[in-house]
């Protein structure tokens, strides 16, 4: 049911009673003022909608401990209630479902921009993977320790220490006493001959068939 108040001839104080409710007009507006019947209003406003039935919208008004302004703004639209927010993340600490999506941020980017999917494969393809990584260019790394043995990567560095400490396969210079296996007695190759097979080889040159024989600083 519509409410139809005065509009011309308007008296600051003036009060109208419409049905059971009274209004005061303070100069700009009509304010509830109470009901004709004696019982205080203010708090509640019945709208019957366009067919007059038992069904009513009721605006309630919590009770004011000062003076409160609500303004509706200048433009058409419809009324949203709390209720309709529940479909919509908060700003601060959303917890999203479903799917997600946002704007990708450019390569290399290094901000509190969201990182989509798509942004984070771009800069795995920068990387190696853990396992049977494919490296291209002149990857470095830090250099183990001297004789180091574990799985740790080495370096040129790390290699070119540790075959220092070995002789070259070609024309090698050896230094103290170097050990080798000792040639079965006989042997002719290009095999290393110990200082026991050189000895083998001499007792075999030379036997004691007489007196005048000398083996080794001893007469036969």
């Amino acid at each position: 049911m519509a409410i139809n108040f005065p509009s011309s001839g308007l008296t600051v104080g003036q009060i109208v009673s419409l049905g059971d409710r009274s209004w005061e007009w303070d100069g700009e507006k009509w304010k509830s003022t109470g009901t004709t019947s004696g019982t205080p209003i203010g708090a509640t406003i019945v709208f019957e909608g366009a067919v007059e039935n038992a069904h009513q919208t009721t605006l309630t008004v919590a009770e004011p401990t000062a003076d409160r302004t609500i303004t509706l703004q200048n433009a058409d639209g419809t009324v949203a209630f709390t209720s309709d927010l529940s479909t919509y993340a908060p700003l601060a600490s959303p917890t999203l479902t479903g799917t997600p999506a946002a704007p990708t941020a450019a390569a290399d980017t290094d901000t509190t921009q969201i990182a989509t999917t798509a942004y984070v494969q771009t800069e795995l393809g920068d990387y190696a993977p853990l396992a049977d990584p494919t490296f291209t260019g002149t990857p470095d790394a830090p250099t183990a320790s001297a004789n180091t043995s574990t799985t740790q990567l080495a370096t040129t560095a790390f290699v070119m220490t540790e075959v220092g400490d070995y002789a070259p396969l070609a024309s090698p210079t050896l230094t103290g006493v170097p050990a080798a296996p000792t040639a079965a007695a006989d042997t002719n190759t290009t095999q290393v001959a110990t200082t026991a097979y050189v000895q083998t080889e001499i007792a075999a040159l030379a036997g004691p068939d007489d007196e005048n024989t000398i083996i080794a600083g001893q007469v036969f």
